[in-house]
């Protein structure tokens, strides 16, 4: 049942492919024999290359490009999905720890196991968690606790969040958040990635495994096609949140003082000023004294042109639209329109 929660995962036990430390190989041999305790994980994960990576931004604390992790059992990255490199290096690795959950979680189901090492992973979510998560934290340090985000906000511990995180759930910076802080040190913790969480800071040598389901998993259609309906509302929802966040911007900034003449009848400019000062927008920063100013008189030779086109446009039939657009220059006798 082990290796079956990896779903994809190839025989690990058949793998060519192992590095380890001098230490490695007599770690592996006791996992082989069935001692999956505390001790032997942490001292496998103290055997264990692993490496340091700096694409995992939304943990990365500040100061810092890299961190010491690795992913074992599914991975899904951008278009790709498939089992980690990780897992091919690190069989045994992997075969102690699928046996560690299973001795004391056996209910507990998973795809994924992601092994951090000796960092405080910043406030983040987990975009790629399908449901509850599974959390321990082993070594010598002190400190290290796990805030969590409250699923009903009601936790006893507030948090500042400084940044906007978005997922299954739009957090937004400078809002307070309430949630726990959880002393994860040698015991398990399920709780939900999805949600805002991060890691206290902490002396010592502080491993943390975090099991989990990926969403990309073959054997979960159903709630993969829930939670994407999911993600799917809250993106809408968050494009419109930003649309009316930039009318409003633009609103702030004032229309553009230039006239302009589409259609040879003229009329306000409807345009936005640029950010930043100045009275016209990208169109007329630089044209606006062939178009005149709508808090100005209209150049005279622009006049002339006008009328010329304007005559021209009442002999073809072309008349102005109803209503006239704002700050319109008629400078020709119109026929009546019905409005």
């Amino acid at each position: 049942m082990a290796l079956a929660k990896f779903g994809l995962v190839p025989s690990l036990r058949n793998s060519s492919v192992e590095f380890c430390r001098p230490r490695a190989a007599e770690v592996a041999e006791e996992s082989k024999a069935g001692d999956s305790s505390v001790e032997a994980v942490l001292q496998a994960l103290e055997a264990a290359d692993i490496p340091w990576s700096g694409s995992r931004k939304n943990v990365l604390p500040d100061g810092q490009d890299a961190v010491q992790g690795m992913i074992l059992g599914m991975y899904v990255f951008a278009a790709k999905i498939g089992v980690s490199s990780a897992t091919e290096r690190h069989p045994w690795l992997a075969r102690l720890l699928v046996a560690f959950a299973n001795a004391h979680n056996p209910d507990f189901m998973f795809t994924s196991i992601q092994v951090n090492k000796n960092y405080a992973a910043r406030p983040h979510v987990d975009k790629n968690n399908l449901g509850t998560s599974m959390i321990i934290g082993l070594g010598s340090y002190d400190g290290g606790e796990l805030w969590v985000h409250d699923e009903n906000d009601a936790g006893d511990v507030s948090f500042e969040l400084q940044e906007d995180i978005s997922c299954m759930y739009h957090y937004r910076s400078g809002a307070s958040y309430r949630g726990r802080d959880v002393d994860i040190r040698d015991k398990w913790l399920p709780f939900n990635g999805n949600r805002l969480h991060f890691t206290r800071p902490f002396t010592g040598d502080r491993y943390s495994l975090v099991y989990f389901t990926c969403w990309a998993s073959l054997e979960l259609q159903e709630s993969l096609r829930e939670k994407l309906e999911e993600k799917r509302r809250c993106r809408e929802l968050l494009e419109a949140e930003r649309r009316e966040k930039l009318r409003s911007e633009k609103e702030a900034l004032g229309h553009c003082f230039a006239r302009t003449w589409s259609r040879g009848w003229g009329g306000d400019c409807a345009n936005f000023r640029l950010p930043g000062g100045g009275d016209f927008c990208n169109g007329h920063k630089d044209a606006w004294k062939t178009h005149g100013r709508t808090d100005g008189p209209v150049p005279p030779k622009k006049l002339e042109e006008m009328r010329k086109w304007q005559e021209i446009l009442l002999k073809t039939g072309k008349l102005p639209s109803l209503p006239l657009p704002l700050g319109a220059v008629i400078l020709v006798e119109l026929p009546a329109q019905a409005e």
